[in-house]
């Protein structure tokens, strides 16, 4: 599907009927990591209408000379789910650079959104301000390769666990993205320091009390860590933070088996 914003064509798939959950990914993939993920948990759970998007420039989601910082990615976001949910509340599920957005979801649209589901979120934008961990690969197995040395010393940099299912799943849920995304639009947003890439008002972000949220976080996250997400959420009385210690950045893929448990009990927890 296709919805025109602006100057801006983003292509998103949308699935079942009720209350609407959007899908936002992570910097530099597109919404075919969020599908995998949970696509198939909701096959069991009713009463939910998912939206996954491609963020722009990435995924078939065009970019634009517009777009100069989160912030104007940000306006893209609300002037879209307010073309396809007008003034119904929403839930947002969120990935590294789709966490940060999310935030900005949240902080705009106080009263609407009533609960996050978070991976790995981006909490500060600019990375030296960051405390991060260090990523240290577990080798479960040896794995045998005919892909470009670069990009599996790409995985080896990023996933925890290291074995022939994790391989697998980065090069169907990461590689394509990553050959595919506008990588000179997303340098630009992430130009001088990443002073464009932060919101403008960072530190005055702020979520509704009452907004239910449940962030999960790696223990050897070397992207965004997880100590200042902790410092971030845990002010908040509905909020459920869980830290792996068997997970980096690419949670979704370390622990892919984990989410059907935690993604249950968040929806329960909304309800």
């Amino acid at each position: 599907m296709k919805a025109t914003i602006k100057d801006i064509e983003l292509d998103y798939e949308m699935f079942g009927e009720g209350t609407t959950i959007l899908f936002l990914h992570g910097n530099a993939l597109d919404k075919l990591s969020m599908q995998h993920s949970y696509e198939p948990i909701f096959q069991t759970i009713s009463g939910y209408r998912r939206i996954y998007i491609d963020l722009p420039g990435m995924g078939s989601s065009t970019s634009s000379l517009s777009i100069n910082s989160t912030d104007d990615m940000l306006d893209i976001l609300l002037a879209f789910i307010q073309q396809v949910a007008g003034n119904e509340d929403i839930l947002l599920f969120g990935h590294s650079y789709g966490g940060y957005l999310s935030l900005g979801i949240m902080n705009k649209l106080q009263h609407r959104v009533k609960g996050a589901y978070l991976t790995c979120p981006v909490v500060i934008g600019k990375f030296d301000q960051r405390r991060v961990e260090q990523q240290v690969p577990i080798i479960e197995e040896e794995i045998i390769t005919d892909t470009s040395t670069g990009e599996y010393q790409d995985y080896l940099s990023m996933n925890i666990r290291i074995n022939a299912k994790t391989w697998e799943l980065y090069q169907q849920l990461i590689l394509p993205a990553v050959r595919r995304a506008d990588h000179d639009f997303m340098d630009r947003i992430q130009r001088e320091g990443q002073q464009y890439y932060r919101y403008a008002l960072e530190e005055q972000l702020s979520l509704h009390d009452d907004t239910v949220l449940h962030v999960l976080l790696g223990k050897m996250d070397n992207v965004v860590g997880y100590q200042d997400q902790i410092d971030f959420f845990t002010k908040y009385p509905h909020s459920t933070t869980t830290i792996l210690g068997n997970s980096g950045h690419n949670l979704f893929i370390d622990v892919a088996e984990d989410n059907h448990e935690w993604v249950t009990h968040f929806l329960n927890k909304v309800n």
